[in-house]
This record gives C-alpha cells, sequence and structure tokens, in this order.
C-alpha cells in the first residue's frame, strides 16, 4: 500500500514538471493560458506553451486562422531539426524576455485576466534564442490592422537549410488566392487542398478570400520581406490548413554577426454583396480595374485576372 502511494506522488511529480517545467512565471504561478490583445476589430490570441507565439488572428472578435500551425519564426538547421514556436521536439526555442503594452504602458501579464483591449495600440515583444540565432518578434494591433517585425541576430556562424521569419495559417474555407509581383503583375489562383504548393514566388502582397466570412485577408510585406529563397513567398494547399509561409534563406550559411529585418502587415477587406472579390482587394491596395490592367500585362481582358499555374 505505502509502494503505490510513493508511486502515484512519483507520478504526480513527474507530470507537474512535464506541464510547467518551461512555462513563464508570474507571481509564483505558471501561466498557461494563451492571451488576447486587441485593437479596434483586429486581435491576436498568443500561447506561452509555444514560446509565447502567435497562434490566431480575430477580427471582429472572431478568429479568421487556425491554431493548428506555427505563425512565429522557425527555422530548419542543417542537423533537420526544426526550432521555434510549436516546434519543441527534441528542443525548443529559449524565451529570453517578453513583454506586454497596452498604449504604451507596460502591462503585468496575469495580473488581472488575460484579454487587453487597446484604444490605439496593442503591443507584444519577445526575444528568443535558437541555438546561436538571436530573434526579436514584435507584433502589433492597430486600428488599421496587425503588423509584424522580425528582427534577427546571427551570434555565430550557422548552416540552416530554410528560414520562415513569419507564417499564417489560413482557414480550410478560404477558396482562392491573389497577389501582386514584382513587376506590379497581378496573379491569382484557386485552392483545391490537394497538399500541392501555390504561387512561390516574390510578392509585395498577397491576399486570400474567405466567401464564408465575406472577407479577404492581405498580407502586405515590407521591402526587405518582397525577395525570398526556396519556395519564397507560397502557399500549402492543404486538407487541414491553406498555410502561408514566407521562406527568407533555403540551403546557406549565416555568418556571425550578420543582422537582418522583416515585416508584414496583415488586413481585412469586407466583401460586400454582390461585389466581385478581387475587385476589391485591388482597390483597397490602390489598384484601379484600368490601372492593374495596363500594369499587368497578363490581363487578356478588363478586370480578368491573370491565371498562375502551380
Amino acid at each position: 500500500m505505502e509502494l503505490r502511494r510513493m508511486l502515484r506522488i512519483g507520478f504526480l511529480c513527474v507530470l507537474f514538471v512535464v506541464l510547467f517545467v518551461n512555462l513563464p512565471i508570474v507571481r509564483g504561478m505558471a501561466i498557461d493560458k494563451p492571451i488576447t490583445i486587441l485593437c479596434g476589430k483586429y486581435g491576436v490570441r498568443i500561447n506561452p506553451r509555444w514560446g509565447w507565439s502567435v497562434d490566431k488572428i480575430l477580427y471582429e472578435g472572431k478568429g479568421i486562422s487556425k491554431s493548428n500551425g506555427s505563425y512565429d519564426f522557425v527555422v530548419r538547421f542543417s542537423d533537420g531539426v526544426y526550432l521555434g514556436d510549436t516546434h519543441v521536439k527534441p528542443e525548443h526555442e529559449e524565451v529570453v524576455e517578453h513583454k506586454l503594452m497596452i498604449d504604451g504602458q507596460v502591462v503585468e501579464i496575469g495580473k488581472e485576466g488575460y484579454r487587453y483591449v487597446a484604444k490605439e495600440e496593442a503591443k507584444f515583444v519577445k526575444v528568443s534564442k535558437l541555438r546561436v540565432i538571436k530573434v526579436q518578434i514584435t507584433t502589433t494591433v492597430r486600428q488599421d490592422g496587425i503588423y509584424r517585425n522580425v528582427s534577427v541576430n546571427v551570434q555565430k556562424d550557422i548552416d540552416v537549410k530554410l528560414v520562415f521569419p513569419f507564417m499564417f495559417v489560413w482557414d480550410t474555407t478560404s477558396t482562392e488566392w491573389l497577389a501582386c509581383n514584382l513587376n506590379d503583375t497581378i496573379i491569382s489562383g484557386k485552392f483545391v487542398s490537394d497538399k500541392g504548393w501555390c504561387l512561390q514566388k516574390d510578392v509585395k502582397w498577397s491576399a486570400v478570400y474567405d466567401p464564408t466570412r465575406k472577407i479577404a485577408i492581405v498580407t502586405s510585406f515590407d521591402k526587405a520581406s518582397q525577395k525570398g529563397k526556396g519556395r519564397h513567398h507560397c502557399y500549402w494547399d492543404h486538407t487541414a490548413y491553406h498555410k502561408q509561409y514566407y521562406q527568407a534563406f533555403n540551403r546557406e550559411t549565416l555568418p556571425e554577426g550578420s543582422q537582418y529585418e522583416f515585416g508584414v502587415k496583415c488586413f481585412v477587406v469586407p466583401i460586400g454583396e454582390g461585389e466581385k472579390w478581387n475587385e476589391a482587394v485591388l482597390k483597397a491596395m490602390k489598384y484601379s480595374s484600368t490601372s492593374a490592367v495596363s500594369v499587368a500585362g497578363q490581363y487578356t481582358a478588363k478586370k480578368k485576372i491573370a491565371k498562375e499555374t502551380r
């Protein structure tokens, strides 16, 4: 009987360690509950279990993306190990520090709940180490959208197979995508959930259309984040999600002391009754139908989008 009791206590101790050893601590209590930061119609959910990474995009208080994939910085090293965000085995990223600011004021997470609403700006900053790569990710929620900025500092020469500075996990209810390449050519395609890859080009911006929510979701990239390598900007047309990637590096050595900056803005374009979603996006991105035709070159008729083959 005593042996059984000791085994039960031992099991509970092991379970405690597994669940809480890597969780952040506030006032002696482990924070294992996601936080939500909001401003205007936009918001994000941030999950401490995945190294304080974003795991959902919100619009008008509702999720418009899925939480079954990574959003933050992820690297695959030359030994094949993926590290960052949800990639926690055989090792996980080391979160050095994190900070939440609501309208410019630092807020103690967990002190007064897990939902934070800003009038002008909600900002979450985390600093992580992924082996010899130090990364600062700043997620800012404003009235006009969600901004993600990634600063990378390489502390020692390191061989990588690929690097994704940021990603988005869109729902399978999205049916089409649209993008503008560096020559201002407008290209598009449809999702068929066949686990293939779409786009795979350098682009200024891209968008997905979700008819069930009657919205288009646009991701507009900073100039330093428009060019990529490997699959460049792409969508994985999967059955579980339509996942958007930006691949910045592909099978190369990042030299000691090198620094990189990446950025993207995410915002929603509501689609009105009877409105064509691609025209609504072009208008939001300052393209008129006629200017898009003259710039794109691939248009064969007015208002007809050039089709991109996979």
